[in-house]
């Protein structure tokens, strides 16, 4: 029974990796950039401020009935416009910035994980032959019951560690697609 889920999990796992399209970090990152709420909201915020800014502007320059006691409100709000534009393109610019460090976290678990899932796999595979090697010597008389039974433990704890690896590779592949937006 645990052999079928060491070969399930690994089957599994093997399927899911091959079956993922290949995209370039970089055109995750742009993609993630492209559609994000929050740099599509703060590319709002910048439109919406330099809309503002341009409004203030007008409302005092062209007209020339203005008068002059209203110009120096005016440069007020036009400079107060002009600091909330401001304000909109770093905000913008820190989200971009921020997505972007999420996004190389994100995608450095995931390569860890699944270094790690790989690594599981290869233990497996090792425990697989010591086991093999023992129940041979054990059949033979050469080694103790005890030796077999420890190389049987052993393939159990690394079947454990490869199915806890591929959780673990499940659990980033999930943060990762959050980051991106994928």
């Amino acid at each position: 029974m645990k052999k079928i889920l060491a070969i399930m999990v690994c089957s599994v796992c093997c399927d899911f990796v091959a079956a993922q399209q290949a995209y370039t970090l970089e055109q995750i990152k742009d993609s993630a950039l492209h559609n994000n709420i929050a740099i599509r909201h703060a590319r709002h915020s910048i439109d919406a401020a330099k809309e503002q800014r341009k409004e203030a502007f007008t409302k005092y320059f062209p007209n020339v009935s203005v008068p002059i006691s209203d110009w120096w409100g005016g440069s007020h709000i036009i400079k107060r416009r002009k600091i909330e534009h401001q304000k909109a393109v770093e905000q913008l610019e820190d989200n971009a910035q921020l997505l972007q460090i999420r996004m190389q976290n994100a995608w450095n678990g995931l390569e860890e994980s699944y270094q790690q899932l790989l690594l599981a796999q290869r233990g497996i595979e090792q425990a697989k032959e010591n086991l093999r090697l023992n129940r041979n010597y054990y059949k033979a008389g050469i080694s103790k019951m005890s030796d077999l039974l420890e190389a049987q433990m052993l393939y159990q704890q690394s079947c454990d560690k490869q199915t806890d690896s591929f959780a673990n590779y499940q659990n980033k592949l999930l943060e990762y697609r959050q980051a991106t937006g994928m």
